[in-house]
């Protein structure tokens, strides 16, 4: 007979591995299910080019280290480290023996700005110091247990006592920067053509295209990078999801690459409804169904769920 265990997470991506540290670390028991032969999802490096690494979901997590998870998880004891880019972005302008240099420094980052243009250089520190306030705000609700409402809770608070954020978060102003889309916003508030390609390049790399609807923080975003920095993993992407994999086993929990869901059946209760639901419609490209039961001795069963495979 299998054994027990109190949560099995399916899917060993950076989201699961995080999930299945902390169920571990609050005395769990763990089982963690990867279909692919290497833990990471799209936080992962494999070898594809004999010699050389690649990061194959592109997935860079330059902000990790301004959460706690490091040091909560105790990830450096399991070899994870971070070096620190400075700066972290750079523009080259066409035509010209010059570029654009994002630093951690937001003065550095005006100084290298002003030398394409000044009022973009001045806009460029205005438009961050408005959108540090306002991420400073979101990144305090995102790093607290979700709860209904939270999020007014911050605002509140960071407005009883600071006049500044009062105006930041009761400005119109600000609800229509959040709610267009950030191509909008660039053009409105820089100048330079450089400039604007800079920051188009650096919003799109979140996903969506630059005509989006409320995507205007992508853009304001930033602000919380010059507040702590962009870093890299030793190794590549997938150390990080490697020494999630280490930390795992060295707090008992269990799993592995390769491994398949099948079905499951279960016996019927008077109204035909199946006490056991199938964990998965297919074997190749599935997608995961939330499941639940008890098991034999009593114990709760969670399974999470998996994207579908590509």
């Amino acid at each position: 007979m299998p054994a027990p265990y109190d949560c099995i997470v399916v899917g060993a991506g950076h989201n699961g591995l995080i999930c299945a540290c902390y169920l571990a670390k609050a005395g769990r028991k763990v089982l963690v299910l990867e279909r692919r032969p290497v833990v990471g999802g799209a936080v992962c490096t494999e070898e594809i080019v004999p010699g050389y690494k690649f990061d194959v979901g592109s997935s860079a997590h330059i902000m990790f280290r301004s959460t706690p998870i490091m040091e909560e998880l105790e990830l450096a004891a399991h070899g994870l480290e971070y070096f620190e880019m400075d700066p972290w972005a750079f523009y080259p302008v066409p035509g010209k023996a010059l570029g654009i240099s994002f630093h951690r420094s937001l003065e550095k980052t005006c100084e290298s700005i002003a030398q394409v243009s000044t009022r973009d250089a001045a806009a460029y520190r205005d438009f961050i110091n408005r959108f540090r306030e306002l991420n400073e705000g979101v990144f305090e609700t995102f790093l607290k247990a979700p709860k209904p409402g939270s999020i007014f809770g911050t605002i509140f608070r960071r407005n009883l006592f600071n006049a500044r954020s009062r105006r930041v978060w009761s400005s119109l102003d600000t609800t229509r920067q959040l709610m267009t889309n950030y191509g909008r916003l660039i053009d409105e508030t820089f100048e330079s053509e450089e400039v604007r390609a800079a920051l188009y390049w650096l919003a799109a790399q979140s996903g969506p295209p630059p005509e989006e609807i409320a995507t205007g923080d992508l853009v304001g975003w930033q602000a919380m990078i010059h507040k702590h920095g962009a870093w890299r993993a030793k190794g590549g992407s997938g150390a990080l999801t490697q020494a999630l994999a280490r930390c795992l086993r060295a707090m008992g929990g269990e799993g592995g690459s390769g491994s398949r869901c099948k079905p499951a059946r279960g016996r019927r209760t008077r109204r035909g409804r199946s006490r056991r639901r199938a964990m998965c419609r297919r074997l190749s490209g599935c997608s995961i169904r939330h499941w639940s039961r008890r098991n034999s001795n009593g114990a709760s069963i969670t399974c999470a769920w998996a994207t579908a495979s590509v």
